[in-house]
């Protein structure tokens, strides 16, 4: 016996697709969505030229690295925020010039694209406060 599956009504709207599964179906739907959009995501950012999220966070840690281990007592002197921009966004000049080296069709950074990243990850509030532990 052949059993079809109901189907939602165009006017249910896209929520209604969800109400029709089962609990593991819907999660592995939610899931490859999500995947997908985070996969359009990145190669949006990637054409545009901005960087990606996880090396603009390597390189600010090792612009912070850099500044730390300039001298013996620099964890006594001041930290000029002005040169944490300047040596993230050359340490994120040099892991994309390293990847061109490796792989020519890794995509350029722009200059403009790299500046508005390290605005929105550096000088803006959070949209969600940080959880604290």
């Amino acid at each position: 016996m052949n059993i079809p599956h109901p189907t939602s009504p165009p006017a249910a709207g896209p929520k209604a697709r969800y109400i029709r599964s089962s609990g593991p179906a819907r999660a592995a739907r939610v899931r490859r969505e999500n995947a997908e959009r985070q996969r359009l995501l990145r190669d949006r950012r990637r054409e545009n030229g901005a960087p990606d999220p996880n090396a603009l966070d390597r390189s600010i840690v090792d612009a912070l690295r850099s500044i730390l281990l300039r001298c013996p007592d620099s964890l006594s002197m001041p930290v000029d925020p002005a040169l944490i921009l300047s040596l993230t966004r050359e340490h994120l000049l040099i892991r994309s010039i390293k990847a061109r080296e490796l792989d020519p069709d890794a995509p350029l950074l722009d200059g403009e694209a790299v500046s508005d990243a390290l605005r929105r990850r550096l000088l803006e509030k959070p949209k969600r406060p940080v959880a604290t532990r």
